[in-house]
């Protein structure tokens, strides 16, 4: 059995944590780790979420990339929204890019319009998104009256 290899997409720089993940989540995958255990054991997990999270990383900041030139490209009249921040202000964590905190806050400041289209762009752009993706975003749609 071939131990599979890992691609990323995006920046080649990693942390420490992402290297050792890297080299665990390949470790994990191997014959003897199946036998053993080690797979789905606890260090087995974690590696698995931490190149997620990596994987995730790189979508979300596509999302939020397209996202913000199509706001700069209207031009509409009001407050330009700016929000300053890593990780979170990406929605990392969150099952898509318009559940994290920027996607809410701009349905809780009266945005439902700019809301609505953004839970609207998660579905089209990602069709083959999870099941829990998908309720969360209609979840999100319904509580905002999209």
């Amino acid at each position: 059995m071939a131990v599979p290899t890992l691609s990323f997409t995006g920046s080649a720089r990693r942390s420490p944590v992402e290297i050792v993940a890297t080299m665990g989540t390949r470790l994990t995958r191997s014959p003897a780790a199946e036998m053993s255990g080690l797979r789905t054991g606890r260090f087995g997990r974690w590696a698995d979420g931490v190149n997620a999270m990596r994987a995730d990383c790189a979508t979300f900041a596509g999302y939020w990339r397209e996202h913000n030139d199509r706001v700069l490209t209207e031009h509409k009249p009001g407050p330009l929204w700016v929000v300053l921040g890593d990780s979170t202000a990406q929605g990392l964590g969150a099952p898509s890019p318009a559940c994290g905190y920027v996607g809410q806050s701009l349905a809780a400041l009266n945005e439902k319009e700019l809301a609505c289209a953004t839970f609207g762009e998660v579905t089209r752009k990602y069709p083959r998104a999870s099941l829990t993706v998908k309720q969360v975003v209609e979840r999100e749609q319904k509580r905002v009256h999209c």
